[in-house]
């Protein structure tokens, strides 16, 4: 991609019925485009396909198929129906919504969230720290991060408050501990859902943060308590712009 950048979120602003699913960037420049969603999967668009998609969501369909038929000289109709055609396909693939309608966690999710969340609640200790690190990547290797996220999340609220002596030194000793002895070596979602489940625990109010770099093209997670990372380098985060939370 080249020229200036544009990135959308679910809370950008949309003149449609249609708007990026709560868990999917869209990323549009002068030549084209990507769809970047949080289960790591990457979509690109040509650039007549993110043309008609940023000139929906911009300014509705019936000025985007107005826009399609002067190039294509087919009529409006035509480009209409094409148009939501084209849209309805990448809310099939979940990368578009039309409503805010969360799903409800599998039993088997819940089970496992909320296991890995009385472990976490238990007396401070690096064999506890370690469970909820491999629970955190079970999770995500079976159900990505949206579903993962939310259904520890829900876990999270039932636990309440940890009576642990944890702040954010303690819970960066604690990640960085079961990290580095975890002879599979762990990724960056897993440690910063571990981090926020430990914050969140102790009663601190941290935020799950994607963050997004074009110039190379690479994703990273981590958690953060306002503008302070837990768990995580300063440094590194510095080369990525945050463009989804969780809370």
């Amino acid at each position: 991609m080249t020229g200036p950048t544009t990135i959308l979120t679910a809370a950008s602003p949309s003149r449609c019925a249609y708007a990026p699913s709560r868990d999917c960037v869209l990323v549009f420049g002068e030549a084209g485009g990507f769809i970047l969603d949080m289960n790591s999967s990457l979509f690109a668009l040509d650039e007549a396909s993110a043309e008609l998609l940023r000139a929906a969501l911009d300014h509705g369909l019936d000025e985007a198929a107005r826009r399609a038929a002067e190039r294509s000289g087919c009529g409006s109709e035509a480009e209409r129906r094409n148009l939501i055609v084209f849209l309805e396909t990448l809310r099939g693939q979940g990368l578009l919504e039309t409503e805010a309608a969360q799903r409800t966690p599998a039993r088997l999710e819940q089970w496992l969230a909320g296991a890995a969340v009385a472990i976490a609640c238990g007396r401070p200790g690096l064999a506890r720290t370690r469970w909820l690190l491999r629970g955190a990547r079970l999770s995500l290797r079976l159900w990505g991060w949206p579903r993962t996220f939310r259904s520890w999340r829900a876990a999270v609220e039932r636990a309440g408050p940890s009576p642990g002596p944890d702040d954010v030194a303690a819970i960066e000793r604690r990640v960085a501990d079961a990290a580095a002895s975890d002879l599979s070596g762990s990724a960056c979602q897993e440690r910063a859902l571990c981090a926020w489940v430990l914050a969140r625990l102790a009663g601190l109010d941290a935020q799950a943060v994607i963050g997004l770099s074009l110039h190379p093209l690479a994703g990273h997670c981590w958690c953060a308590l306002g503008d302070r990372p837990i768990a995580d380098a300063a440094t590194r985060i510095a080369g990525f712009l945050p463009v989804l939370h969780y809370s």
